[in-house]
């Protein structure tokens, strides 16, 4: 089956054709550097910028593949969840689309897209775990199948990513902050300040970063005037403990969970190389294999994942949408679609 899948859940307008779980074209055209001035995403400027691109993304995905409209078995896109003006775009676009061709419409939750992302190369072995840590959302995922999903942990306030995008801006570092604090993390010292692991002894899989955020911004004021070797060692002390937040949720779930083979690592996070590193040796002492997306491109917001996450929902038996979408609501990876 090939898909033409369109993503605009956020910032980025993507759009994809796959044909099962192959990806024959992938276009992001990001927005970083129109929202970087306002320190994050402006939601009606996404909006109007999706707008003004969707068209021509859609037309470069489908010349990269080598494909025309009649070769599209179906139109997959993002239903949520994600920010809601920019939502609307790739929502009205699909429909327009499949009306326009002739095409059936599936809806696609975005965070078993990002399930679906550490798919592409390698089959999934249910039952799995999943890991998914982005810039809205840190959740841990027991996955019978692909269409039956339960969150057995999620953050209880601030996201991961969006942690890192906040200390990033405490440390005046600019924006989006995840990859600059961990290239300045990878220079500093971890053990250079005692910072308090997250949720260590709360006894569940759920996870929480607001404690941590004002532990940092009180470093931070304590440290003052800070200097580039400061900054590397409070970025540091920052990844350690964050991570081990992660790292302990994992290895908990994984004593719950005995029959698991797999964990799915996907999300914007998922591109951090030290997060890669420590939950692959924590696999690997439990005999289970860690699987991550296979290019950088895959762990940010993207409409390939979105056309592989779409052909697992056929296959699991999901149906295409018969009205017209015209409210965008508040998902959770458990959420029909």
């Amino acid at each position: 089956m090939t898909i033409l899948a369109i993503d605009t859940s956020f910032d980025d307008t993507s759009v994809a054709v796959t044909e099962k779980s192959q990806i024959l074209s992938n276009v992001i055209s990001s927005q970083v550097k129109d929202h970087a001035e306002f320190g994050g995403v402006v939601p009606f400027l996404a909006q109007r910028l999706h707008k003004e691109r969707i068209d021509a993304v859609i037309e470069m995905a489908l010349k990269e593949a080598g494909k025309e409209w009649k070769d599209m078995n179906a139109i997959a896109v993002t239903y949520g969840p994600g920010l809601a003006p920019a939502l609307e775009v790739g929502i009205q676009k699909a429909q327009e689309l499949g009306e326009l061709h002739g095409k059936p419409v599936y809806k696609v939750n975005h965070m078993l897209g990002h399930m679906a992302s550490c798919f592409t190369e390698q089959a999934p072995l249910y039952p799995l775990l999943s890991l998914l840590v982005s810039g809205g959302h840190s959740e841990l995922i027991f996955a019978r199948s692909f269409g039956d999903v339960t969150v057995i942990g999620q953050t209880l306030d601030d996201a991961l990513g969006e942690a890192y995008d906040k200390v990033a801006r405490m440390l005046g570092l600019g924006y989006p902050g995840g990859k600059i604090v961990a290239d300045l993390a990878a220079v500093g010292n971890p053990d250079a300040y005692d910072l308090p692991i997250p949720m260590l002894r709360s006894g569940d899989l759920n996870l929480s970063y607001s404690g941590l955020k004002n532990a940092v911004r009180l470093l931070i004021l304590e440290q003052e005037p800070l200097d580039d070797a400061k900054k590397a060692d409070i970025a540091a002390s920052f990844e350690r403990v964050a991570q081990a937040s992660v790292l302990k949720k994992v290895e908990k779930a994984l004593e719950m969970y005995p029959e698991v083979q797999q964990l799915a690592l996907g999300g914007g996070v998922a591109a951090n190389k030290h997060l890669r590193a420590i939950l692959e040796k924590a696999c690997t002492e439990r005999g289970v294999t860690l699987l991550i997306p296979p290019t950088m491109s895959l762990c940010t917001d993207n409409a390939a994942m979105i056309g592989v996450a779409a052909w697992f929902g056929i296959e699991a038996g999901q149906q295409p949408v018969t009205e017209k979408i015209d409210r965008i609501p508040y998902l959770t990876v458990e959420d029909p679609l």
